[in-house]
């Protein structure tokens, strides 16, 4: 008997997204790096595999939320791109992503 772990079958949808996040770092992670964030990948996080944080080592942003607005706010290729790989390979992320957006965007219009 066969005890070994049976892999799920990709979608079409998450291959599509995981081609996307290839597309990210080809050609615009060194954008998303001169602002301070990345895409990590963080195998075993309860947060998701896939997610958007500001990079340690820099000192551009203060923390990952920082990040966050940027991507959500960003109108650049590479933003845009990086909304559509957490969309499909972390989506409770991406409502996080985009419900801090819209509190902070509210509250700038109540000032």
């Amino acid at each position: 008997m066969n005890t070994e772990a049976v892999k799920p079958k990709e979608s079409a949808v998450t291959r599509w997204a995981t081609s996307e996040w290839q597309k990210f770092v080809d050609h615009y992670k060194e954008y998303a790096r001169a602002e301070g964030w990345d895409i990590f990948h963080c195998e075993g996080s309860d947060d998701g595999w896939c997610q958007i944080q500001r990079i340690d080592d820099s000192a551009i942003l203060k923390d990952d939320t920082e990040a966050w607005e940027i991507v959500a706010n960003g109108e650049m290729p590479h933003h845009r791109c990086a909304r559509i790989v957490i969309e499909f390979l972390n989506p409770e992320e991406y409502k996080k992503i985009m419900n801090l957006n819209y509190i902070v965007n509210l509250k700038t219009k109540e000032k």
